[in-house]
């Protein structure tokens, strides 16, 4: 798993996202994001981790490139970033 974080890590955009941007690639982020925020709490505290999620999240933020990433724009988007945004307020809470 450890090798996976760390291309994970390695291969985030500048911009906060994983995949090619302004196409689908771009929208398996949220479960990079998911993944990387389990193996956080529960494998790693690794602190680049925790800046990678920090990054998608301020990436999410900026008006602009939410909207054009489908944000309340795109249902099946809006939805994984719904549930990316409940799994890092209450850990486990889309697994039960």
């Amino acid at each position: 798993m450890k090798p996976s974080v760390e291309w994970l890590l390695a291969t985030q955009s500048a911009d906060g996202t994983w995949g090619k941007p302004a196409s689908f690639d771009i929208q398996r982020s949220p479960g990079v994001v998911t993944l990387l925020a389990w193996y956080y709490r529960t494998v790693d505290p690794d602190p680049r981790i925790a800046q990678a999620v920090l990054k998608y999240c301020r990436f999410l933020l900026r008006a602009e490139t939410g909207q054009e990433y489908g944000v309340k724009r795109l249902v099946r988007t809006s939805g994984f970033v719904g549930l990316v945004a409940a799994e890092l307020i209450e850990p486990g809470v889309t697994f039960r």
